[in-house]
C-alpha cells in the first residue's frame, strides 16, 4: 500500500471491502463460523502469519521504483472491478524475469485466470 497517510489507508480498505464484499463473503462467512479455529491458527502461527506480511510489503516496495506514479496505481487497485484481480503482467518474482511494480506493468484478470497464471510469464 504506498498510501503514508494513516486516514487514506483506512479510507482505501473501506472502500475496497465495501467494493469487494460479495467476492470475499464466502470467507467472511467461514471466519465468522469458525473464529476460534482461524484465531488459534493465526496464534500458533504468528511469525509464519507475520513473514508473509512482511515479504509481500517488502517485496512491492522494492520493486516499485521512485518514478512509478503511486497515484495511478492507487487508482488502478481501487477501481477493480468485482471478481477480479489486479495482475502483475510481468510477476515480481518470476523464474524467467521479475517485473516492476508500476501502473503499466498492472492489468485485471478474473481471480480464475490470475490464480491459474500465478506467476509464470510466456517469452
Amino acid at each position: 500500500m504506498p498510501y503514508k497517510d494513516k486516514e487514506k489507508i483506512k479510507e482505501y480498505y473501506k472502500k475496497y471491502h465495501l467494493k469487494n464484499y460479495s467476492k470475499y463473503k464466502d470467507t467472511v462467512a467461514y471466519k465468522e463460523k469458525n473464529k476460534e479455529r482461524c484465531k488459534a491458527y493465526r496464534e500458533k502461527h504468528k511469525g509464519k502469519v507475520a513473514l508473509y506480511k512482511i515479504k509481500r510489503r517488502l517485496l512491492l516496495k522494492t520493486q516499485c521504483p521512485k518514478w512509478a506514479d503511486l497515484e495511478k496505481i492507487n487508482q488502478i487497485y481501487i477501481n477493480c472491478p468485482v471478481g477480479y484481480h489486479v495482475d502483475h503482467i510481468i510477476p515480481l518474482k518470476g523464474d524467467v524475469v521479475c517485473g516492476l511494480h508500476i501502473e503499466s506493468n498492472l492489468q485485471y484478470l478474473t481471480a480464475e485466470e490470475n490464480l491459474k497464471k500465478g506467476n509464470k510469464f510466456k517469452v
